[in-house]
């Protein structure tokens, strides 16, 4: 769960926060998409939109590959998690990319015109505007199989028709790497550092009914490390170790009555560090066992809200066929804080991701995640966090692509009477107008439903997309089915 206006895959995911934390490559011969890969990070965060750099579409700097939008940035991601392989999206871009010695750039530029109904993700009384969205990036690449190497810089700017104050210029970088040391081990690193808003619909300032004063969006900066390494110790037996740290920085923000809020509060250094174990069972079948320490520490001494916990587990992997795949788990998280007034957060952990190709241009998917997210409200440490996402995609042709999804999401605060029920639902199109230039139109539909009354909300969303990748994706395979 970790999570700029990027633009978001055909995976959409109403409730998963755009995790942009350098993603780093798992070993060339792991079998399976790992769920930390996936699921874990489409930890969901109030109101945001994601191509989930949850279920594989989440490599940050893919940001404008399917040109569409996600309206409005979470709340600030949580690190990546450090034990788990993530999709090498080298091997799929392979043969695309503009060739520049031994490297492969992916340059791209999109502009998109957003409807909003409800800008402020208000209760009543909602005001709506249209948005244009410019998002230039570009990525490098490296053009050979060993070892790897990857860096990429963008930017989203994001002008308001007719509330300029939300207006936003959002940037973000990242490199990442993976050195091959034999056939067996690799070590992998990256960095990231974002500048971004927080959406209207935080509960941090949701519910502190700060929506309405605040005169512009929270700005924040996150800068990310994380280093791993993984180990074939047998034939049948995986290793891996990761580490990594996210620090969060907020800025002030702008008040209506010309004042400024203190955000200085809500700074601070999340880190994970844990290993896991995979033995490969039989043909297609890995069992693991999992476990991560989770220490989250705010640089304010007064703002008592330091806990530092766990989470482990025991799971499966399938990869049954070429036209299936899955992946579950189950496992307990707990959190200690170190303010008595929070009671300390024991509760299962579970998730499954499925994967299955009803043929091969059609694929249907679900997740489904449980984490410990952070809020920094006064009166509750964070909430426990339960999303159901299904999402299916077909590609017409080589050069039009459907897409449709639908999420449900169940927040339990802790120490604070408070509910959340988030649904959500999207679908679009996208269409290669020429090989290097594309459109895409999509819908989106968000709701949050709460017992804190003034946090309840819906909206409606429409995006236009007109951009290009310079000719860079990939050429069309056809694999074995």
């Amino acid at each position: 769960m970790r999570h700029s206006i990027l633009n978001v895959s055909y995976t959409f995911s109403f409730a998963a926060v755009l995790c942009l934390a350098p993603q780093v490559f798992g070993a060339p011969n792991e079998q399976t998409q790992s769920k930390a890969g996936s699921v874990t990070q489409s930890k969901a965060q109030a109101g945001s939109v994601t191509q989930s750099m949850s279920q594989s579409a989440n490599q940050l700097g893919n940001a404008n590959q399917n040109g569409i939008i996600s309206p409005l940035p979470s709340t600030p991601p949580k690190p990546l998690d450090p034990i788990h392989e993530v999709s090498d999206s080298l091997a799929a871009e392979a043969k695309g990319g503009i060739p520049l010695g031994d490297f492969l750039v992916y340059p791209e530029i999109s502009a998109v015109l957003m409807y909003d109904d409800n800008i402020y993700a208000a209760r009543e009384n909602e005001l709506s505007d249209k948005i244009l969205i410019i998002s230039p990036e570009v990525r490098i690449k490296p053009n050979f199989t060993r070892d790897s190497l990857e860096l990429g810089v963008g930017t989203h700017l994001n002008r308001y028709q007719d509330h300029k104050a939300e207006n936003t210029t959002d940037t973000w970088g990242y490199l990442k790497g993976r050195i091959d040391l034999t056939d067996d081990t690799n070590v992998y690193a990256g960095v990231s550092l974002l500048r971004d808003h927080e959406d209207r619909t935080s509960p941090d300032t949701n519910s502190l009914g700060l929506t309405d004063a605040f005169a512009s969006p929270t700005r924040y900066t996150d800068f990310s490390s994380d280093i791993g390494i993984f180990h074939q110790l047998t034939e049948d037996i995986k290793v891996r170790l990761g580490a990594s740290t996210t620090k969060l920085n907020y800025e002030n923000t702008p008040l209506v009555s010309g004042d400024t809020y203190s955000n200085d509060y809500r700074d601070r250094t999340e880190t994970l560090s844990g290993g896991r174990i995979t033995y490969a069972a039989a043909q297609g079948i890995d069992l693991f066992v999992q476990a991560m320490n989770d220490h989250r520490q705010y640089d304010d001494p007064t703002f008592d809200h330091n806990s530092n916990g766990y989470n482990a587990a025991i799971g499966m992997a399938i990869l049954a066929t070429y036209s299936l795949s899955a992946e579950m788990y189950v496992g307990r998280i707990h959190q200690s804080y170190e303010n008595s007034a929070f009671s300390d957060v024991n509760a299962i952990d579970y998730g499954l991701n499925v994967k299955y190709k009803m043929t091969p241009d059609t694929t249907l998917s679900m997740d489904l995640d449980r984490s410990l997210e952070e809020t920094t409200l006064t009166d509750s440490s964070g909430y426990l966090n339960t999303a159901l996402t299904g999402n299916i995609t077909h590609a017409v042709s080589h050069d039009l692509s459907l897409h449709a999804s639908l999420t449900q999401q169940w927040s339990h605060y802790n120490s604070y009477d408070r509910k959340d029920t988030y649904v959500g639902g999207a679908a679009g199109v996208k269409y290669y107008l020429t090989n290097a230039v594309y459109t895409a139109a999509d819908y989106q539909y968000r709701q949050r439903n709460s017992t804190t009354d003034t946090a309840d909300y819906n909206n409606n969303i429409v995006y236009i997309t007109l951009g290009t990748d310079f000719g860079t994706r990939a050429k069309p395979t056809t694999p074995a089915y």
